[in-house]
């Protein structure tokens, strides 16, 4: 029994580690991992082409675009020997490509489902031409796509390092949460003098109020990074609309898209000179006598001392970093309104250059930017 065991998981490692022409005689198609093979391999296709659609309707999508077209798509060569491959399949080897496929006997050959071999010819020629159809974007638009979605990959990372933090301070916050109980029933006891409980009670609420500071700038952190990347899609979005040729823009489309571009880049500018520090400023470390103190509560406060010098430093990387976020945002963000008022130009009315109240209050947001450079 366990000899004939080995040797169907032999079979099956065979089936889907070799070429389809090695295996071909011997497939099942009926056999519940071979349909499960199959059932992934039509999954994967339309979760790509799906992703692709979305890319070229000005989405971002939450993958690495790389895996999904096998290429460095920054790679001008490399993309267009990628263009010709595809062109090549489109034209004269697609069902040549298919049949490298695993189990293609069992999706387009003879033990096919006749019902679904054109559907699945279609799906995959749908892919196919998707791929083609991003590749032959205009080389900038294609780059400020790959950036768009270079940063917004960047900032989901930032997202669940902050959770992670997040969920070391909860954990944190529920033990000294038990150690400030304790010396409160302790002294309620009178366990301990009045003096070491008295000491010991005010570090541990110290403590206790650091950490609840640490889970405060986390959160907000959170919030920070996830409003960047709402505005990164809305300005990816109108990327896509001002990089259309211009006979396919309207004027009024134009005119709406600098406005909204214009909306983020004051939102983001303005939320760039916001300090919470004051707000934010963690409490002293209470002093005392330390001749009365026991070595517990002298523990007690060295530990106080090193929370507050990490709630510092994590304080000091969340604000450089969200910061260094935006300003890139609200650079991305210049850049678009510049391309929409180059396109407006054109037209002879120009209320979006008159001098208005918004448009002094623009002026003197660029110039607050000017001496402002990330760390």
């Amino acid at each position: 029994m366990a000899n004939r065991s080995l040797l169907s998981l032999a079979r099956i490692i065979l089936m889907v580690s070799l070429p389809s022409f090695a295996y071909s005689a011997a497939v099942d198609c009926e056999d519940i991992v071979v349909k499960g093979q199959i059932a992934e391999t039509l999954e994967a296709w339309d979760h790509q082409s799906s992703q692709i659609r979305d890319l070229l309707s000005g989405k971002l999508v939450k993958e690495s675009l790389n895996s999904v077209f096998s290429i460095d798509l920054s790679d001008g060569e490399r993309v267009a020997q990628r263009k010709v491959e595809l062109k090549k399949k489109l034209e004269t080897q697609l069902d040549e490509e298919m049949r490298q496929l695993p189990f293609s006997e069992c999706i387009i050959g003879k033990k096919a489902d006749e019902n679904n071999v054109e559907e699945i010819r279609r799906k995959f020629k749908e892919l196919v031409e998707l791929k083609l159809k991003f590749l032959d974007l205009p080389s900038e638009k294609r780059l400020s796509i790959l950036g768009f979605q270079s940063e917004q990959l960047k900032n989901r990372k930032e997202i669940e390092e902050i959770q992670k933090v997040q969920g070391e301070v909860e954990e944190n916050a529920n033990q000294i949460s038990k150690l400030l109980n304790e010396v409160e029933k302790s002294s309620q006891r009178k366990n301990l003098d009045d003096d070491s409980a008295e000491s010991l009670l005010l570090v541990r609420k110290v403590r206790k109020e650091i950490v609840d500071l640490k889970l405060k700038i986390t959160e907000k952190a959170q919030q920070r990074l996830s409003r960047i990347s709402n505005a990164r899609d809305t300005l990816n979005q109108f990327a896509t609309l001002v990089n259309r040729n211009d006979s396919k823009v309207s004027r009024k489309d134009l005119l709406q898209g600098y406005r909204s571009v214009t909306t983020e880049w004051r939102i983001l500018l303005d939320d760039l000179f916001k300090s919470d520090n004051e707000s934010d400023a963690p409490p002293k470390i209470p002093t005392f006598d330390e001749s009365t103190l026991s070595e517990e509560t002298q523990r007690e406060i060295q530990e106080a001392k090193e929370e507050r010098a990490r709630y510092l430093e994590l304080r000091k990387n969340l604000e450089s970093e969200g910061n260094n976020r935006k300003y890139g945002l609200i650079l991305t963000a210049g850049r678009l309104r510049a391309q929409f008022l180059e396109k407006l130009k054109k037209n002879s009315r120009n209320e979006v250059f008159e001098l208005n109240n918004e448009n002094v209050e623009d002026l003197v947001r660029e110039i607050r930017l000017i001496p402002y450079r990330p760390v």
